[in-house]
């Protein structure tokens, strides 16, 4: 990144017409010399404020990519959570399972894991079912796998 540009001042007021002809004429000399380099100048601090806009661009889609990147880390670390949540609290399958069961509590029904909701006093009056309220799929990657590896 290149330094901020500067400006020559012009050193002396500029002309106007009120002014006494001895002040006006070497006012609008220094004023006339003074157009070429200020031109110049204006130009530099144009080229470089579009290279400023172009470097603020390129930080904004590296703090969006950077963003993007955090989200999907979010959700694959709450993902992983599930997982292990599911099978931190694995009661076995739930055909093998009877009497009360509490919560925290994970089941494999039909090549899935189910989260149980609710505290239940007897579990086989409960069956583990997309339309059931007292449970909810697990829908990990990792769990799909587990559940497939128990199903053998």
């Amino acid at each position: 990144m290149s330094e901020i540009p500067t400006f020559t001042p012009l050193g002396t007021e500029p002309p106007n017409r009120s002014m006494q002809e001895d002040v006006y004429v070497p006012a609008a000399d220094a004023f006339a010399a003074w157009i070429p380099g200020i031109t110049s100048e204006m130009e530099i601090a144009l080229s470089w404020t579009a290279e400023q806009l172009a470097f603020v661009e390129q930080k904004k889609q590296e703090v969006i990519n950077a963003s993007e990147a955090s989200a999907a880390s979010a959700t694959a670390a709450a993902q992983a959570q599930a997982a292990a949540e599911s099978v931190a609290n694995f009661k076995g399958r739930y055909a093998d399972l009877s009497g009360a069961l509490n919560r925290p509590a994970t089941v494999l029904d039909n090549n899935r894991f189910w989260v149980l909701l609710v505290d239940l006093p007897n579990v086989t009056a409960s069956a583990p079912s997309d339309n059931n309220p007292d449970w909810q799929p697990v829908q990990t990657p990792i769990a799909q796998a587990h559940a497939i590896a128990l199903s053998f």
